[in-house]
């Protein structure tokens, strides 16, 4: 049963609730499985509990006073390789979007030559407090020196390290559900030729719009515990 409502609960977004408004939703998950699932079992109170430990709420976190925040996301589909990201300040105000489709490659290199391009647009446009974030856990690891670089992607990991040494540049890894409106542009880079950059809202699709205010609005998702 637990693994059910897990199941079904990933990916939800919600404002930030209390203890019993969490007890209500996973109530109304519970009441959605089968019926004879609950004919046969009745949820305790215990059951509720350890569903709640498994799952924690994330959201995208705004950059600190002056300092603007770079989310990128690569994207590889049948070998062709693609990339998109998203800059904003403090109040999550969109600065540029963008969207770039590359040749055939891997995943790594995609995430890699992601955020490298972003992080050269933000350092080109004079901003001098960047804060890049990932979702690629080995892409951050690597620009930290935590791990040894794939040979496919040392060539670009070694410009970022650059540009984070000479400009003072932070690197972060975040989860998927803080990527969203990135991963979006990642998925737009598939269906483009040429680079793609915006600087007006209004001139995003409606779905990246939407992730925008998602996040401007500090809307949760819901993430299972490893």
């Amino acid at each position: 049963m637990v693994s059910k409502v897990i199941n079904k609960i990933k990916g939800w977004h919600l404002k930030l609730l209390s203890s019993g408004g969490r007890a209500v939703l996973i109530r109304h998950v519970l009441l959605a499985l089968n019926v004879h699932i609950l004919v046969a079992v009745h949820p305790t109170k215990a059951t509720i509990a350890t569903i709640e430990r498994c799952i924690t709420e994330v959201k995208w976190l705004k950059p600190p006073l002056l300092f603007i925040k770079l989310n990128s996301d690569g994207s590889c589909v049948n070998g062709n390789c693609g990339g998109g990201g998203v800059v904003r300040d403090n109040c999550g105000k969109m600065f540029m979007a963008y969207a770039i489709p590359m040749s055939q490659g891997t995943s790594n290199l995609a995430e890699a030559e992601t955020l490298l391009f972003g992080l050269k647009w933000c350092v080109q446009q004079g901003y001098g407090l960047i804060i890049g974030e990932t979702y690629s856990l080995l892409l951050h690891n690597c620009t930290q020196g935590i791990c040894s670089t794939p040979w496919r992607i040392k060539s670009v990991v070694m410009e970022v390290k650059t540009l984070v040494e000479q400009k003072g540049l932070i690197i972060r890894h975040c989860f998927r559900e803080e990527n969203q409106v990135a991963d979006k542009m990642a998925s737009l880079s598939h269906q483009l030729e040429e680079v793609y950059i915006f600087t007006y809202f209004d001139k995003l699709l409606r779905q990246v719009k939407g992730l925008l205010n998602v996040d401007r609005w500090k809307i949760s998702a819901l993430r299972v515990k490893k």
